[in-house]
């Protein structure tokens, strides 16, 4: 039996009339989530661990929030099963374009990157703006959350890391956490992981298309969004900031994440058993 006719039975056992002719699996096709295309028309994932489940429930909601307050289209979700009070799966129609890389924008010129950054702009102050009295949910990001992760990168990845590595990490995290004035910042709900791989746009017009994934979305600090932005580049970045000065405030910040994110990218990699993404992140402090 195919991969994929586990997933696809799931679907037909609580949608028996939604006719399937295709199907494509990804397995690896996310970080957090196993996708399904069926028909190609419509996106499936199916959380790969209980915590990514409970990610996929706040997603939902945040999701249901934002239909019709972003000019740039988000997954709408059609199709949705829990078990347990969890989701065990989400789908929603396809949204087209291809998905931005680091160097999708490099050969375009100054008048391409400021139409590109103003749509990406825009759609982050509507997400940003989003008045958090209509969201039930707690503030991520807190200082005490950063001595948190830094307390399980100790306890679960010291163990495979150089011990200059371990050393360096130890200093970015203590002078993070010692800077009160780093804190000091105004919560918004931002994407979360507002990089590349989340990020559609239209090869021929290279105007973006959508923004897809939010699991990583909730109430927390936007550097987190312009970190991942940034690896589009310093010239992009010009752009962006000349569009969304109030970001620049994020500048410190978005340099101690950025250091994390290889780390942290091991650290869920762990807790959800994907050892291809848990080599690749902890490679480089090996």
């Amino acid at each position: 039996m195919p991969l994929a006719s586990s997933y696809i039975e799931q679907i037909r056992a609580v949608y028996p009339q939604l006719e399937i002719h295709s199907s494509e699996l990804l397995i690896d096709g996310g970080q957090f989530s196993i996708v399904l295309f069926i028909n190609e028309a419509l996106v499936f994932r199916f959380p790969r661990s209980e915590a990514v489940a409970q990610s996929m429930a706040r997603e939902l909601v945040i999701l249901a929030v934002l239909q019709g307050h972003t000019t740039l289209p988000i997954p709408r979700p059609i199709y949705q099963h829990t078990v347990d009070g969890l989701p065990a799966f989400m789908g929603y129609p396809l949204i087209p374009g291809e998905l931005v890389q680091a160097n999708t924008f490099a050969s375009a010129d100054d008048a391409v990157l400021k139409r590109v950054a103003a749509q990406i702009v825009g759609f982050l102050r509507e997400v940003h703006g989003t008045p958090l009295d209509t969201l039930d949910l707690p503030q991520d990001e807190t200082r005490d959350d950063w001595a948190a992760i830094y307390r399980e990168f100790r306890d679960r990845l010291y163990p495979f890391m150089r011990a200059d590595a371990q050393a360096q990490v130890t200093a970015t995290f203590e002078a993070a956490l010692n800077n009160a004035e780093l804190w000091d910042y105004q919560p918004m709900l931002r994407h979360g992981d507002f990089g590349t791989r989340n990020i559609l746009y239209d090869p021929q017009t290279l105007a973006i298309t959508g923004v897809i994934d939010f699991g990583m979305s909730g109430i927390g600090d936007p550097a987190q969004d312009v970190g991942a932005i940034s690896s589009l580049g310093e010239r992009f970045m010009k752009h962006f900031f000349a569009l969304y000065p109030e970001m620049l405030t994020t500048v410190e910040r978005v340099k101690f994440i950025r250091s994390t994110y290889a780390l942290q990218q091991a650290l869920y990699a762990l807790r959800d058993g994907n050892q291809a993404d848990f080599d690749d992140g902890i490679q480089q402090y090996i």
